[in-house]
């Protein structure tokens, strides 16, 4: 068994899989969606048997707020009834030399999370990351095998990518009165805007409170995880908010000799189905005929209708579109 369940995380991410046995599958969780979207998620983990509840990886692909709201209340509410092997997240101690990347405000939230809540041996832990940073760079991808045999190889972010956050991150950071990797700062100022109750818990008082860490939703995008998973012959492209040109330059380093396209059975279009993220470059070495959108249209009107013409012209009259809302911008299709 090889499940892709596209939780209703409103505009954002929030994708659960499934492999293995079907009577005890293996779970990997991507992202948490927005606050908005919390009770979903969580509703959705509740239906989870008592016993069963263990992940073998948590992805929080990056930091923009309709991917890691909801993985931050989570973090907070949930890590005593739900175990998670791994979590694989690029905050400030993930930089080439031990440096750090200089994360915003919302990633040091979940940094003081993660350190506290699951522990930094469980933090990036898979070889060959070892703890460091997630990225795809090099003569080869990294590739990771989990344990039932999900095998992910990471193409984004590259260290470029990353390194281009530096000024905004560490800007947006100190404007709060704090130092990047603080993570005890990070904690009292989750309590002192009443986001953190003193014993460390949310429980139902997490809001937004409407804030917008102000940066580049373009450079944050580019620092997003995006990988190709597979298990028992089948490959998923689930590529986050990533950059095209990265991903073309990682997908053409995977298609085997003799031929010109990579050929997979399912990809998750890349923020939203955003025409910016999906471009003719890249379909036209994709072969693939199921495309699946994670978005109901709300702020940003995704899919945009030319990122789906891409797609259709690129894959052919007989491909599958798969939403997980039926949408003013999804009804057409």
């Amino acid at each position: 068994m090889f499940q892709i369940e596209l939780m209703p995380a409103l505009h954002g991410d929030s994708i659960l899989l499934q492999y293995g046995s079907p009577d005890a599958p293996r779970r990997i969780l991507i992202d948490g969606g927005p606050i908005g979207a919390y009770e979903a998620l969580s509703a959705r983990l509740d239906d989870l048997p008592m016993g069963r509840r263990r992940f073998e990886l948590l992805v929080i692909t990056h930091i923009d707020a309709d991917h890691i709201e909801g993985t931050i209340r989570l973090l907070a509410e949930r890590t005593m009834d739900f175990y998670f092997d791994d979590v694989w997240f690029n905050g400030w101690r993930h930089l080439d030399d031990d440096k750090g990347i200089l994360g915003p405000v919302s990633g040091e939230f979940l940094s003081a999370l993660i350190s506290k809540r699951i522990g930094t041996e469980r933090w990036n832990k898979a070889a060959p990351f070892d703890q460091k940073t997630i990225k795809a760079d090099g003569a080869s991808l990294p590739n990771a095998r989990l344990d039932g045999g999900m095998n992910l190889t990471v193409l984004s972010p590259t260290t470029k990518k990353l390194s281009s956050l530096r000024k905004t991150w560490e800007k947006d950071v100190r404007k709060k009165g704090f130092h990047p990797g603080d993570l005890d700062a990070a904690i009292a100022l989750l309590r002192q805007t009443k986001r953190l109750a003193p014993d460390g818990l949310l429980g139902g008082s997490y809001q937004n409170a409407g804030e917008r860490f102000k940066m580049d939703g373009s450079v944050a995008n580019g620092s997003s995880i995006a990988f190709l998973a597979e298990f028992e012959g089948k490959k998923c492209l689930f590529l986050a908010d990533a950059h095209p040109d990265v991903i073309a330059d990682a997908v053409r380093g995977l298609i085997p000799s003799g031929e010109n396209r990579l050929k997979v059975d399912a990809v998750k279009l890349a923020h939203h189905g955003s025409s910016a993220n999906t471009t003719p470059e890249l379909l036209s070495i994709i072969d693939c005929k199921r495309f699946l959108v994670s978005t109901n249209g709300d702020i940003f009107g995704h899919p945009d209708a030319s990122a789906i013409d891409m797609v259709l012209h690129h894959n052919g009259p007989d491909v599958t579109l798969f939403f997980n809302y039926r949408s003013e911008t999804t009804r057409a299709w």
